[in-house]
């Protein structure tokens, strides 16, 4: 993999398409999710494909898994606002959605220190943002944790938006 933190550094923006959502890096595409339903979606990282699903209802589960091997899970009780994301190695994060005074999912070290957060902003028209805050993460988790945010968030920025292309700018 290569080193992504110096991209990471810099400010990221998230475009929308129709089947396509696009992490970029100024002109550089750092992952591209393809939606091939509504509740899956797949990217590629180092030339290995990954896919990212939602399972279950009253037990809610997004899962990422590279060949049927499950890489990490965020487990979500159906009225909480609070997640536990397990990754196969054992490390552990939390995460947090709030609508006060709108939507924000921030995730969270073992510590509770928040390491970066996605947030509806409604000056002058509703955009959402995504602000890496500890850029310690490893890597390749923090990048899983940005596109588990953005998967699990992209309902509210395509609500906040009709247009065909929608732009989720990231400030580090």
């Amino acid at each position: 993999m290569k080193n992504l933190k110096p991209t990471l550094n810099q400010p990221l923006t998230w475009i929308f398409k129709k089947k396509k959502i696009i992490l970029q890096s100024g002109t550089e595409t750092i992952i591209e999710l393809i939606e091939e339903k509504q509740s899956k979606a797949s990217f590629r990282l180092d030339g290995e494909k990954f896919t990212i699903r939602n399972k279950g209802f009253w037990n809610a589960k997004t899962i990422i898994e590279k060949e049927g091997e499950q890489l990490l899970m965020l487990k979500r009780n159906f009225l909480g606002s609070k997640g536990v994301i397990e990754f196969e190695n054992g490390n552990h994060y939390s995460c947090k959605i709030s609508n006060s005074p709108l939507a924000k999912l921030s995730f969270f070290n073992k510590d509770e220190k928040e390491i970066l957060y996605y947030q509806l902003e409604a000056t002058p028209k509703p955009k959402t943002v995504l602000n890496i805050i500890d850029h310690s993460t490893n890597e390749k988790e923090l990048l899983m944790l940005i596109i588990l945010g953005c998967y699990s968030f992209k309902g509210i920025v395509r609500e906040n938006d009709t247009s065909n292309l929608i732009v989720l700018a990231a400030g580090a």
